[in-house]
Order: C-alpha cells, then structure tokens, then sequence
C-alpha cells in the first residue's frame, strides 16, 4: 500500500499540468498553461450544459425515469472514448519502464497507481455529465433519499467499467499493432473502426428522434431501455436503484462493476511484464545494407518526412482522421437524407442548404494535424534546427503534407456530392470553393497556434495530440470558425447569401495571408 500511495502521487501531482503550473517560473509557460485550461473550462460548460439539457427534455416530455440511466449511458461511453486511446501508453508506457524495472517495485503497485491515474480522469468526465443531469432530476422530481444513495455511488462507481474495457480494448489494439510491421497504420485502423462503431452506437440512441412529441420521446425511451438492457446491463440496474429504490439491483451494480475492474487490474499485473516486454522489445531480423540512393527536391523530401513522422504514431493519426473520415460520412448520409428534414422545425427559417459547406468543412478539418506537428518532433526538434533549412521550408513541409492528407477526402466528398445532390451551380460552386479555404485555413491556423504554444517535453504522444493546448486551440479555433459561418449561412435572407459568401471567403483568404505571414517571421530556433 506504501508503494501504491507514493506511485499513485507520482501519477497524479501533474495531472493535467497542474503541477508544471504550480511551480513554473517561467511566465509563458504559465500562460501557455492558463490557455490550456480556459479551452478546458469552456469545453467542460459546453459539456455541462449539454447534459442538464438533455436532462430537462427527457422530464419536460414525462420520461424523468430514464434520465439516471441516460447520464450513467453517456457518461460511460465518453469516458470510454477518451480513455481507450490512452489506457495502453499509460499502463504500458515505454519510457519508463527500464527505471521502474530497476527499482524494488512490485508489478501490482505499478499497475494499480496507474489505474488510479486512468480512474481518476474517467471520474473527471463522469462528473461533468452525471452532476447537472443529477442536479435537474433532483429540482423537477423531487426524489426520495435513496436517489441520493444511488447516485453518490453511481458517480463513484460508473467509471470502473468503461477503464476496465477501455483498458482490454486498449491492449489488445497495442498488442495486436506490435506484432505486425506496420504497426502504428494497423493501430490507428482498428482504433478507428472501434470510434466509428461507437458513434453508431451513440447515434443509435437518437436515431428515433423526429418531431419532439411526448409520444415520440416514450417511444424513444422504451428503445433506449431495451436497447441498454441487452447491451450495458449495469445502466439498467442502477436506474432501478435510483428511481424504483431498488436496493438489490444498487448491490448487483456496485459488484459487477467493481469485481471488472478488480478482474482487469489483477490480470494486467500478473502479466505487466510480460506484456510490457513482448510490446518494446525489438528483434533484428536483417543485417542493414546500403542501397542506392535516390536524390529528390526539398520540399519532397520534407513532406515524405513529416509523413514517415505522422504514420508512425497510431495516436496521432487517429486522432487526426476521425474528421475527415466522418465528412466523407456526412456527403454519403446525404444521398439517403435530405438535407432540409435533418433538423426539426424551428420559429426560425433556416437555409440548410447554405450552411452545408461551412459544416462539411468544419467537420473536414476537425483536429488537423498541423495543431500538432511542431510538437510530435519533441526532444528531436534539435535536429531540424541543426539543418540548413528556413522557417519557409519546414513550416512549408508541414502545411502541404496536412493538405495532402485532406485532399483524398476532399475529393471523394466532393465526388459523391456532385453526382447525388441537385444542387443549382452557384450551390455547387460554394461547396467547392468554402471547403477548399477552410481547408486551407486551418492548417496554416493550427500551425500558427503550435508555433505559439509548443509542447516539445512530454512523455506520452497522448500528451501532445489530446491534451495540449495547441492541438485543442489549433485542432478546434478553426472549426469554431467555421461554425459560426454555417450558422449565419443558415439564417442569413436568401437575397444576400451571395455577397455573405463571397465575404466568409475573403474573411478566410486574409486571415489565412495574414497567420502565414506571422508564421513565416517567427524564429524557430526560439522554440
């Protein structure tokens, strides 16, 4: 337990930079840090509100008894999201490992701080679903104290299922990758096909939604419950302990969930060095020979560079596909949807159509990986540094790999679109020139913001693609952008959309001038 408790401080005492920030002297560390959590603090409201929302629907239309297992449902599934990714760098860090193996540590210590590490950031988004949704359902329906019991446990209790899968999916991703030679490609392909299969899932849950009817909304519900009982039984029960007072289902929820979590720790930590062995242990199989070589202009070179560096981390290129895997979705959804029935009617007209190419570019250039590029370099960052190349060249490389890398998708929305939509030319010509821009844009704005808050000292590439401040500020400045574009778009009078888009496109024209230009003043070696 001593070495639990010291390894588990160790764990915690930065998470989330927390420590860096309490201890800094440097003043632009401090406020690169304040920027990081100011993002956080926004996306924590947005999140909060989204669910006390959700909450209040569900009671206004007389479905108050499936709230607790609606937040105990989503909860789970986001954490599960966030934590999949990351439970293998974390309990199967490389970096660490040699130190921890030359320490007298046992196997169970190690790995059960590190599940505190994992179970502690789950309780974090836990919280920010369960307690607004908590908080409406207490003020509407005026519960009875066993709702109280129930939902103190609830909250403690919830994120222990989805660490304990997240961890066996995890793991089984990495130990799957490592075995194979393209290791990071057949990583991010299967943590891909994993996310895509829970936003189907998820989508699954609101795919009754129609014409906001008390009637619609049971209907909904009762599909929910069914659904949940047969796919996340511990959901259910613990909706029976918090609305029917059912103190054995409470019992049945608490164990379940516990003894997987206990299951996973215990199997992770008799085979924790094992697994980390078979996963950072590398076998020569061939003797190195020199072969011919090949001579290729610089900017090549440089874009094959910032290739061989994306496809090597499977964190990093899923974490930057995901969005331009879903805007090819969204241009197929099209030819089974029409675009004016995706949204219910509102007081206010709305021109869906309008809005369509700010929303498919948002969606395209989600999490770019220019937001991010700077950083993966690192403690090699030096290297480049010690190469005869301008701020022009290196910032030029990480812009056109970027581009390249959106542009097959691009291209194949594009396709779909114009062969299935019976769009007029002026549509379709706004559907080919916003998405080209914005694209365009949010490279060149998320390097700018790497450039501005770099993070070349981590541990984890986790660190880097999820939770810093550039890949948050730069992966989503621009989409928010784009967001607010595709709404006024959307309610924007008929007669002046024209001269709205013409507008946005010279907005986005300037604005990408005059970041690059920022850019290419910027002194790299001051990084």
């Amino acid at each position: 337990m001593k070495q639990i408790k010291a390894l588990a401080a160790t764990e915690l005492c930065d998470l989330y930079g927390l420590n860096v920030l309490r201890h800094t002297k440097d003043p632009v560390e401090r406020r690169k840090k304040l920027v990081v959590y100011g993002i956080i603090v926004l996306l924590l409201l947005l999140v909060m509100g989204y669910s006390g929302a959700q909450s209040f629907m569900l009671i206004s239309f007389g479905a108050g008894s499936a709230v607790p297992v609606y937040l105990i449902t989503m909860s789970g599934i986001l954490s599960l999201m966030l934590a999949v990714f990351k439970s293998g760098g974390i309990l199967f860090r490389k970096n660490s490992f040699d130190m921890i193996s030359s320490l007298p540590l046992s196997d169970g210590a190690v790995v059960c701080s590190r599940f505190l590490r994992l179970y502690t950031e789950s309780l974090v988004i836990s919280s920010l679903i369960m307690l607004p949704g908590y908080v409406v359902y207490a003020v509407m329906c005026v519960p009875n104290v066993m709702f109280y019991i129930s939902a103190f446990l609830g909250l403690i209790i919830a994120p222990l299922i989805p660490v304990a899968v997240a961890t066996a999916v995890g793991a089984l991703i990495t130990g799957i990758a490592s075995r194979m030679k393209h290791k990071a490609i057949v990583e991010a392909v299967l943590s891909v096909l994993l996310v895509l299969g829970i936003f189907a899932l998820s989508s699954s849950f609101s795919g009754a939604e129609g014409e906001m009817t008390e009637e619609a909304i049971m209907q909904l519900v009762g599909n929910i419950s069914d659904m949940l009982g047969k796919l996340y039984p511990p959901a259910v029960m613990f909706g029976k302990a918090a609305v029917d007072s059912d103190i054995i289902s409470l019992l049945l929820f608490v164990a379940i969930s516990v003894a997987a979590f206990a299951a996973v720790v215990l199997i992770v930590s008799l085979n924790f060095r094992g697994i980390c062995q078979r996963l950072h242990g590398t076998s020569a199989t061939h003797s190195y020979k020199m072969q011919s070589q090949r001579q290729t202009s610089l900017t090549k070179a440089l874009v094959q560079r910032e290739a061989k560096r994306y496809f090597s981390s499977g964190v990093y290129v899923t974490n930057t596909i995901i969005g331009p895997i879903l805007a090819v979705a969204m241009c197929v959804a099209l030819i089974f949807v029409e675009a004016d029935k995706l949204l219910p009617e509102l007081p206010v007209a709305i021109n869906i159509n309008a809005a369509l190419p700010f929303a498919f570019a948002a969606v395209l250039c989600m999490m770019n990986p220019t937001a991010s590029s700077v950083s993966m370099e690192g403690k090699q960052w030096w290297i480049a540094m010690s190469l005869p190349l301008s701020t022009k060249d290196i910032i030029n490389g990480k812009l056109l790999f970027s581009l390249c890398l959106l542009a097959p998708f691009y291209v194949v929305s594009e396709i779909v679109v114009m062969a299935t939509q019976s769009f007029d030319i002026a549509e379709r010509i706004w559907f080919v020139l916003v998405p080209a821009l914005s694209a365009l844009f949010s490279c060149v704005f998320g390097v700018f913001m790497n450039l501005r808050l770099p993070k070349l000292q981590w541990e984890t590439e986790v660190e880097v693609v999820k939770q810093s401040a550039s890949s948050m500020a730069g992966g989503l400045g621009g989409v928010l952008v784009l967001i607010v574009f595709a709404f006024a778009a959307a309610v924007i009078p008929q007669g002046y959309l024209l001269i709205f888009n013409a507008c946005a496109c010279i907005i986005l024209c300037a604005a990408t001038l005059v970041l690059y230009r920022s850019c290419m003043k910027k002194d790299l070696r001051t990084i």
